[in-house]
């Protein structure tokens, strides 16, 4: 099982790229925006790898599930109201949804068990299965709205099944022709086969500021 688990951090580190951000835009014409009202102060995300129904093969047909616990803390920096749309891309990968017609927005939702929230109530969640420029995939919108000077604590929980391949934590050649890597046998490794997550943390550059702390967590199997 430990195998399995550095597996699962190999493939999740090389797919760092989204978390919750700030978009504009409605339906299809979502695309990633900034504010310059509203800062993260701190980001607290929890993983926690579960067990499928029965063993994982090459038939993909059973996953191991992974919970995502995510906190944001928000704060208002100005002296006035201010309403933003917020979105959550959960991947940047292939996208699932081809056309429009195919996509049950109740489906979708119960199938992360996406909720946002704070301690005092949850948000109505939208889906879209990608933005404009379909830089991000599977994204999850809502709105909300900061009184001034208020701090919010945002609570986001999902639940995201596993997918096989190595081939994210492929090299790429340099400018000087080299081998990729220190030993040719390791480039065999991209053909093997490992489960993996993926949390993304691009979008967190939309916010006022700087990020001033944020803390990522794995917890073991139980």
């Amino acid at each position: 099982m430990k195998r399995l688990l550095m597996l699962i951090l190999l493939a999740a580190e090389v797919s760092l790229f989204a978390n919750a951000g700030v978009f504009r835009g409605v339906g299809q014409t979502v695309v990633p925006d900034s504010t310059a009202k509203i800062q993260m102060v701190e980001e607290i995300i929890t993983m926690i790898p579960m067990r499928g129904h029965y063993p994982v093969d090459s038939s993909c047909r059973n996953m191991d599930p992974m919970k995502f616990h995510c906190v944001f803390k928000l704060r208002n920096l100005t002296d006035q109201t201010v309403t933003i749309q917020v979105g959550f891309p959960i991947s940047t990968e292939a996208l699932r949804f081809r056309e429009k017609t195919q996509i049950h927005q109740t489906e979708v939702i119960a199938r992360y068990g996406f909720v946002a929230g704070t301690k005092e109530k949850c948000y109505p969640v939208r889906y879209v299965p990608f933005d404009q420029k379909k830089k991000f995939s599977n994204v999850f919108l809502w709105d909300m709205t900061f009184q001034p000077k208020q701090e919010v604590e945002l609570v986001v929980c999902y639940t995201m099944y596993g997918y096989l391949g190595m081939a994210l934590t492929r090299k790429g050649n340099n400018s000087w022709g080299k081998l990729p890597y220190k030993h040719s046998y390791l480039a065999c490794l991209e053909h093997a086969a490992g489960e993996g997550h993926q949390y993304v943390t691009e979008t967190g550059k939309s916010w006022a500021g700087k990020i001033e702390k944020a803390t990522f967590r794995i917890s073991p199997f139980a």
